[in-house]
């Protein structure tokens, strides 16, 4: 009896399972591809962010004038002068530095009279 050249019904099954089980495996790897890339791109921003705050922060305390109006418990008072970009008319300010109940850094000035401090 002459035997016809090809595959049985068995060997293309066990091929189509490992085949299954290979997808199966590279979506799992690239969703976890993924997902990392995401959380990193996360974790930089918010650095990112974390940093230039921090800057703009420390150059406001630097440029900080002497006789500082009054603060409260949660917030920090000065007399200091906005960069070129934030400033309006007057760049010398009354700055306030401030948390919110929820935890979030406040930024909130007005126009300082202009004349010797």
């Amino acid at each position: 009896m002459r035997r016809e050249a090809g595959f049985t019904l068995l060997e293309m099954l066990v091929a189509l399972v490992v085949l299954g089980l290979l997808l199966a495996g590279l979506a799992q790897a690239s969703h976890f591809g993924i997902a990392t890339y995401r959380r990193t791109t996360a974790t930089i921003a918010a650095t990112s962010d974390r940093q230039a705050t921090f800057r703009a922060l420390r150059r406001l305390i630097a440029q900080a004038r002497p006789g500082q109006p009054p603060g409260t418990p949660h917030t920090f008072a000065l007399v200091t002068t906005l960069p070129r970009a934030a400033a309006l008319s007057n760049r010398l300010v009354f700055a306030e530095i401030g948390v919110t109940r929820s935890g979030d850094l406040v930024l909130a000035w007005r126009p300082a009279p202009t004349g010797p401090p």
